[in-house]
């Protein structure tokens, strides 16, 4: 939306809710100081920022958020990551998705983060950054919703969502962050005889790419950056993000001083140099180790426990290959005419049988608890570590999981019945009277 402008306004005053971000910044400002919005490395998705090889594994999203710590400061605490993934959902689903780890909460020495889904490798690090925004902010507010202990639902605020996601772009995280503010990408895959299509729609923090690329040009404008000398950077953002960066930049270029005022920043303004890429230590052996013993119990959950062998015999599949097997002699002696018709009847319900009775010794094996597909002699489940036992037709498994369900059915029914009776006799008193 645009603003009809009276000739003394200010250029941020076209942008809609142009005051309520920079109001974003200016708390940062009075919290924080002008150091980081100033003089931060701007923190690039290239090798020189992030070293270390990708694995989809707590280890791997470990490292990152520990290197993106270390380069907004936050220092000093140890790293904690919970485990939440279900293990045996589909890894091709799981994989195209979006990545869901979560800040939780800084006490006592402990920064904790919770893991539900690492999603698509390249936008780990852009979810990343997000919460180790969350994490700065959080660790230099003592009373701050994420400080420890029990809290209520609404403790968090838009607000501070908010906060955060201008956060990044404070700390020099802007040129991930506003990216994957709003990001799309399709994939497939040949499933079988079917191709299959992921598509996966990311809209990340608080805030939307527009209002995260004029941050970031309020950033660059305080820098004294020019469009042209941003243009490096720039051809780092997608195409939407890049123009709107370049346009508020052009528009602001003129306003440094009304910015730093409008921010709060001290008189005389003062002189920041930019600020070195911090070394990153390695991330703590016992943490490590911690990981890779969570992530050993993701990969094989059932480890040590049994689980039924189930198989899919080829009765049908292989009737029908004997039945076409027996079309091309039947079909010669029924053309013979004659009485040889009835032999060539016989000779199809021969080929029928003799397919249905190979089929029937031809077995798929099945793990009985995660589906995978077992090779005929193994013994443990390769994807969640089961011991197998029995070999059961896979219409027992089916008849046992729905039965489950139909029970938990029943008792929320009969919970909902009690309920119910217990109300009416609050209601009306145990005489059906008021």
């Amino acid at each position: 939306m645009v603003t009809a402008l009276s000739m003394d306004a200010e250029p941020w005053s076209e942008k809609e809710r142009g005051e309520q971000l920079l109001d974003l910044f200016s708390g940062l400002v009075q919290a924080h100081g002008v150091e980081r919005l100033l003089g931060a490395p701007f923190i690039e998705e290239t090798p020189k920022f992030f070293p270390d090889s990708w694995e989809p594994t707590l280890v791997g999203a470990a490292r990152i958020l520990h290197r993106l710590l270390c380069y907004v400061g936050v220092e000093g605490w140890e790293l904690e990551l919970v485990d939440a993934r279900d293990p045996l959902a589909d890894e091709g689903i799981k994989g195209q998705q979006q990545p869901v780890i979560d800040f939780i909460e800084a006490e006592n020495g402990k920064m904790v983060f919770q893991v539900d889904n690492l999603g698509r490798a390249e936008w780990v690090p852009a979810v990343l950054c997000y919460e180790a925004a969350l994490a700065f902010v959080a660790t230099r507010q003592a009373a701050h919703p994420y400080r420890g202990g029990d809290r209520p639902a609404d403790a968090v605020s838009q607000k501070d969502h908010e906060q955060a996601a201008a956060a990044t772009v404070f700390l020099g995280l802007g040129l991930i962050t506003v990216n994957a503010a709003h990001a799309f990408h399709q994939d497939g895959e040949i499933v079988g005889n079917m191709a299959v299509t992921y598509r996966t729609h990311m809209i990340l923090g608080a805030l939307p790419a527009g209002d995260l690329s004029f941050l970031l040009a309020v950033q660059l404008c305080l820098r004294g950056t020019s469009v042209s000398a941003a243009a490096p950077l720039l051809r780092q953002l997608q195409p939407n993000q890049a123009q709107a960066v370049r346009r508020w930049l052009a528009a602001l270029g003129g306003s440094r001083d009304a910015l730093r005022t409008r921010l709060g920043f001290p008189e005389p303004a003062p002189m920041v140099d930019a600020l070195a890429l911090p070394e990153v230590p390695p991330l703590p052996a016992h943490t490590v180790s911690a990981l890779e013993e969570a992530e050993e119990v993701f990969r094989n959950p059932l480890r040590g426990e049994s689980a039924v062998r189930y198989y899919e015999a080829k009765t049908i599949t292989y009737l029908f290959v004997g039945l076409f097997a027996a079309m091309v002699p039947a079909g010669w002696l029924a053309f013979a005419g004659g009485s040889r018709i009835y032999i060539a009847l016989a000779v199809l319900a021969v080929g029928a049988g003799a397919g249905a009775l190979i089929g029937s010794r031809l077995r798929l094996h099945y793990c009985g608890a995660c589906d995978m597909v077992l090779r005929a002699r193994e013994t443990t489940c390769p994807q969640c570590a089961a011991r197998l036992e029995g070999d059961e037709p896979r219409r027992t498994l089916a008849r046992l999981r729905e039965q489950p369900e139909e029970e938990e059915d029943e008792e929320e029914e009969d919970e909902l019945v009690r309920q119910a009776l217990e109300q009416e006799r609050r209601d009306f008193g145990e005489d059906g009277e008021v």
